[in-house]
């Protein structure tokens, strides 16, 4: 097994994650729920671009929960994702809108299982 450094970590808004770092390949590994990965990215300050690879690329992705969506300055409205938990879908939404140029970031709920559960 490839020396490799891990680090636990838990977000003010209660996202856990783990990072590992590959010594020999100088890659780095981020362990986190499959529908939580695009906040985990935006609380290590990485974007889209910098992921080479993700797990879940070919799995479907949620569609009940919490939907993240952008609206640029054109007007045009686009999902980022959905998650199932409204604080995090919140917190993602924010840390992204703090970064953009003329854009906004906001979070509604989608299908039956967000409004149901009232998360």
């Amino acid at each position: 097994m490839d020396p490799t450094e891990s680090w636990g970590w838990r977000a003010d808004c209660g996202l856990l994650l783990t990072v590992s770092f590959v010594e020999r390949t100088g890659a780095f590994h981020v362990t986190v729920r499959e529908d939580e990965l695009d906040h985990a990215l935006a609380h290590l300050d990485w974007w889209r671009g910098e992921v080479v690879w993700r797990f879940d690329e070919t799995a479907p992705r949620l569609r009940d929960g919490w939907a993240v969506y952008r609206q640029d300055d054109t007007g045009n409205i686009h999902d980022v994702c959905v998650m199932k938990n409204r604080a995090h879908a919140e917190c993602l939404a924010h840390r992204l809108e703090s970064r953009a140029h003329k854009q906004w970031y906001s979070v509604e709920a989608r299908g039956t299982a967000a409004t149901r559960r009232g998360l």
